[in-house]
């Protein structure tokens, strides 16, 4: 493979990407072969590179996932030198569609919430730069990768770690080595607990989060059988001994928990809800 076949490749498979077709052969085809594709590599070319690219020696092979890891690696590096981390960043999980069958089924996920229902689940780290409000890529993770380190020592205290804010709430702090301190972390309700929370604040960083009922332990925020009973609107929250986090519980078609160390309540907003039974919009108050 020539460096030329190489950029050909990516070139293809970007393309791709943006201009669908229901086969790959499609792309060749009399009928709706495209000249950008049929000018610059043939279908034969395109199928024996993908059958003889391999970014890592399977001889050297320890992990699941270090067939990909270099190129996920080399993706991480540049798009870390193009940006560097701002102060207001979100963690989030995104799908990488596949169907095939030739990679481990420890990597494959079935997620039927999500617009890409099967595939790789990745661990991404987004930017929001304040002053343009693009949202930036610019680190991410399979889940795997995090299961990577051989140093005992370090594994050890993952394990700790893991033990009080469960593996999911691992990613984040993972994802976070190049943030600066005192960054504020937004995150939903997959990796968030209030555990996640106290270590987040011990670290030296901002977190605001939604939170899942069952994560809350005995906090005595209202509960949500009571606050069914109440108007779309309604708002609980506490705040702890320490004066350092709040939680809040807010009452829309159901109850919604969010939690920071960062925010509190003000200000206090309207939104605008439709009323099925009125068959109008009302509008009701949110923290």
């Amino acid at each position: 493979m020539t460096k030329l076949d190489f950029y050909r490749l990516i070139g293809f498979l970007f393309y791709g990407s943006l201009v669908r077709l229901p086969c790959k052969s499609d792309y060749w085809t009399a009928t709706c072969g495209l000249e950008t594709v049929t000018k610059s590599i043939t279908r034969d070319r395109v199928d024996e590179l993908l059958r003889s690219l391999h970014f890592n020696d399977n001889v050297l092979q320890v992990h699941v996932i270090d067939k990909i890891q270099p190129l996920i690696n080399l993706f991480n590096d540049q798009c870390g030198s193009i940006v560097n981390p701002e102060k207001i960043i979100s963690v989030d999980e995104q799908m990488v569609g596949y169907k095939g069958k030739s990679a481990p089924k420890s990597l494959k996920q079935y997620m039927p919430q999500k617009p890409t229902q099967r595939g790789f689940k990745f661990c991404t780290n987004n930017i929001f730069i304040i002053t343009s409000s693009n949202n930036y890529q610019f680190i991410c993770s399979t889940r795997s990768s995090f299961q990577n380190d051989d140093n005992q020592e370090k594994l050890a205290k993952r394990y700790d770690d893991i033990k009080l804010v469960d593996k999911s709430g691992m990613v984040v702090i993972d994802l976070l080595d190049n943030v600066p301190k005192g960054s504020h972390i937004f995150v939903d309700n997959y990796f968030a607990s209030l555990k996640l929370l106290d270590y987040m604040t011990a670290l030296g960083y901002g977190l605001t989060c939604i939170l899942r009922s069952n994560r809350i332990g005995n906090c005595p925020i209202e509960s949500e059988k009571s606050m069914l009973k109440q108007p779309r609107g309604h708002y609980d929250y506490l705040v702890s001994s320490d004066k350092k986090m709040i939680i809040v519980g807010w009452q829309d078609n159901r109850r919604v928990l969010i939690a920071s160390n960062v925010i509190g309540i003000e200000p206090i907003a309207q939104l605008s809800r439709w009323v099925k039974k009125h068959r109008k919009k009302n509008y009701i108050y949110a923290p």
